[in-house]
């Protein structure tokens, strides 16, 4: 039995390895090779790109209560329960303040259960976006300031 669980270890090591070294190798991509472009991307129809759609709608209305409706209808109960909505709503003021809008440009990674895009920040730098595609805590550090040209 031990050796069940070592290999099934192993694999999911391996897995998140090979998980973490393409968002790494994406992210270096897209550092060096910024987007003039600044016509937002479309996003996949798929159930991480409606969340991401509905982030951005959201996000940039600066309006606490659409992106609080947001989070409650996209993020797991038991986030919603640990982090309470005085906490959330600063949270988004404060990233709102500082980033301003959001454009998102193109996709770093797209997987079955999470979105990460490069958006255009109208107040500073691009930032990477990491949305979940389906009720659940939300990946750490949701927005990454990426350096412009």
């Amino acid at each position: 039995m031990h050796e069940r669980t070592g290999a099934a270890r192993k694999r999911r090591v391996s897995a998140a390895a090979r998980t973490a070294f393409a968002a790494v190798g994406c992210c270096i991509c897209l550092v060096t090779t910024r987007s003039p472009a600044t016509e937002p991307a479309e996003l996949p129809n798929t159930a991480a790109g409606r969340c991401a759609a509905d982030y951005f709608d959201a996000f940039n209305t600066g309006k606490n209560e659409l992106m609080q409706s947001f989070f409650e209808g996209q993020y797991a109960l038991s986030y919603l329960e640990n982090h309470p909505l005085d906490q959330r709503s600063a949270y988004y003021e404060r990233i709102h303040g500082v980033f301003g809008q959001l454009t998102p440009l193109r996709a770093a990674l797209s997987m079955e259960l999470q979105l990460t895009l490069l958006a255009d920040a109208a107040k500073t730098d691009n930032v990477l976006v990491a949305l979940p595609a389906r009720r659940r805590a939300p990946p750490s550090s949701g927005l990454r300031h990426v350096q412009r040209d």
